[in-house]
């Protein structure tokens, strides 16, 4: 039997009262009965112990973290933009592992409360990403005003289905290609 590419959506984002979850179950909603890929919804706040543990370390309490990266072909990040910039939680979360990253495909759906869609958290995590192998695809979904995303799957927008579907094909494609 061939294993079906394992893509985890990681929602970048602990912050109580978060609106870009309503955006990662959507993804998530979307995404998870495909039959060409596996996923899951991964939560950063069950992944960091509220400071940065290097790979290095040898701390087990990152082993869970350590698990998902070796075992994804690929990822979505939805995060939400704070001040220009992405989460702390975010950079802890990605700090954990470093080598297993190495030439896997990623891809950035982003929030804000404003009407850019927090298209200026891509800037910020690019050289993060470099850094530790990332590639980030070129497609992307930058949801703005977030707080009025529907939590209604039922109500959600026919382009931002679309697009969730063609960050999944790019990043399937990305694994054939070796992007």
């Amino acid at each position: 039997m061939i294993k079906k590419p394992f893509i985890p959506i990681v929602l970048g984002t602990a912050r109580e009262g978060r609106q870009s979850e309503k955006v990662a179950k959507a993804v998530y909603a979307l995404l998870k009965d495909r039959a060409d890929m596996e996923t899951q919804l991964i939560d950063v706040k069950d992944y960091i112990q509220g400071r940065t543990i290097p790979p290095w370390a040898g701390d087990e309490s990152i082993n869970p973290w350590r698990e998902i990266v070796a075992s994804a072909s690929a990822f979505i990040i939805v995060t939400p933009e704070y001040n220009h910039g992405y989460p702390g939680e975010l950079k802890i979360l990605l700090d954990q592992e470093k080598d297993a990253y190495k030439d896997k495909s990623v891809a950035i759906c982003s929030t804000s409360r404003g009407g850019f869609g927090g298209i200026r958290v891509i800037e910020n995590i690019l050289p993060v990403f470099h850094a530790i192998g990332l590639k980030l695809i070129s497609t992307s979904i930058s949801v703005s005003k977030v707080e009025e995303f529907p939590e209604d799957l039922a109500k959600l927008d026919e382009h931002f289905k679309s697009k969730v579907q063609n960050i999944a094909e790019d990043l399937l494609k990305s694994q054939v290609i070796g992007i």
